[in-house]
């Protein structure tokens, strides 16, 4: 018959493998939550390839609302979230299989998931300003070539042109329309600039903008007076003017002797430096 003292032994050895077995379970588990998290970035990282990086984070948004006690939800980029219209079904469908939330007292708190989870955020968060940037730029150098196009087949170009397209820039660029009510947007020197020059041209006669050889130093002061601009302002936005109209002038010319246009403002600067036959600089008044 056993002893009190084996009794107590057997009893501690059970106790030990128990703790052991416990230890080997918990683990296996966190590792198996650190292998999905790395297929989830392998995942990220093809639908980045085709293009889709930005359906993950429809998924990250809508589908782990509940895990914000152990992913910072709070650094997800806003212009992350903003892009994601649609889900990816297969992505959806192998996140909620390998990284279904568990029950409170499963959950993995180690840090290193977290790490490896806010890198995807971030990676898709680089990804689409890169995207939004490239686009941005695609766009501005998109309405160039078409200034330009516009100027070389216009065969005037009054103040009242200038006025209009000025108009049309404000509208697009988001200087009279609603982006003009973004934090920080009415601010812009750029901004500020374009609208004084509106406001100017606005509050001319319009058989002043239809032959502004008619604008002398009395119209201008006139002008100052309404708008509570100075007169340096007023012959800036009339310089401008007559800049692109000089422009115009030099454009076609190209146009008549078959040579190409510019397509950026670096190589026009190039191009009249080159050959400024045609660019009447001595004409500029103001």
């Amino acid at each position: 018959m056993p002893c009190f003292e084996d009794s107590c032994d057997q009893l501690l050895q059970m106790m030990m493998l128990k703790q052991m077995l416990s230890l080997q379970k918990r683990q296996a588990e966190q590792e198996a939550v650190v292998r999905s998290s790395a297929v989830l970035v392998a995942c990220h990282n093809q639908c980045l390839q085709a293009g889709l990086g930005q359906l993950i984070s429809g998924l990250v948004q809508r589908g782990w609302d509940d895990w914000e006690n152990r992913i910072h939800m709070d650094e997800l980029n806003e212009t992350a979230a903003a892009a994601a219209a649609i889900a990816l079904p297969a992505v959806r469908s192998f996140a909620v299989v390998a990284l279904r939330p568990k029950p409170a007292a499963e959950v993995f708190h180690a840090q290193t998931f977290q790490v490896r989870e806010m890198s995807v955020f971030s990676s898709i968060k680089d990804n689409i300003s890169h995207r939004l940037e490239t686009r941005k730029n695609d766009k501005n150098a998109q309405a160039y070539v078409d200034q330009i196009n516009f100027l070389a087949n216009s065969k005037t170009y009054t103040l009242q042109d200038h006025f209009e397209q000025m108009k049309k820039q404000a509208e697009a660029g988001g200087v009279t329309g609603w982006k003009s009510m973004m934090p920080g947007v009415s601010s812009m020197p750029q901004i500020q600039q374009m609208k004084a020059s509106l406001q100017i041209m606005e509050a001319m006669e319009q058989t002043h903008r239809e032959n502004p050889a008619l604008i002398n130093g009395k119209v201008k002061r006139i002008v100052s007076e309404k708008v509570g601009q100075s007169l340096e302002e007023i012959n800036n936005t009339l310089r401008s003017y007559e800049q692109l109209n000089s422009l115009r002038l030099w454009l076609r010319k190209r146009v008549e002797r078959g040579l190409p246009l510019p397509d950026s403002l670096d190589n026009t600067t190039e191009m009249i430096r080159e050959d400024p036959t045609g660019f009447p600089t001595k004409n500029l008044r103001y």
